[in-house]
């Protein structure tokens, strides 16, 4: 399957400092991703880089990793598998995604227990 073989050495980056996914009344000027749709805005981003003024609601403690791999526009499937994985281990994630790859975004308390069942599925860490 292409997703095994994907997976196998898939390097996973776990980005350094601590994030938040804040429900935010406006855009502020320092973040990771903003994700906008009919009904709100979500701002990821470090805690100390968004004005208080601008949060309707924040859930902290965020680890965000990437996989570091491209991955074609055609493939289906491949966070499915991942985020099976995580689940049968009770490791809730928030997505996101770029133009040439994904990312996932775990609870600081889960991160290690997350980079434990990535390696079962054969990815690399740099932790």
């Amino acid at each position: 399957m292409i997703i095994d073989n994907l997976l196998k050495n898939c390097k996973v980056k776990v980005w350094p400092g601590i994030y938040s996914v804040v429900k935010a009344r406006y855009i502020p000027q320092h973040y990771v991703a903003v994700i906008r749709d009919f009904n709100e805005t979500t701002v990821i981003t470090e805690p100390n880089n968004i004005p208080s003024d601008c949060v309707i609601q924040e859930e902290p403690d965020w680890k965000i990793l990437t996989f570091e791999l491209e991955l074609p526009f055609e493939l289906v499937g491949f966070l499915s598998v991942v985020t099976k994985h995580l689940a049968e281990a009770a490791i809730p994630v928030f997505v996101l995604s770029s133009f040439s790859t994904d990312h996932i975004m775990v609870k600081l308390v889960k991160l290690e227990e997350t980079l434990g069942v990535l390696h079962k599925i054969g990815c690399k860490t740099d932790m």
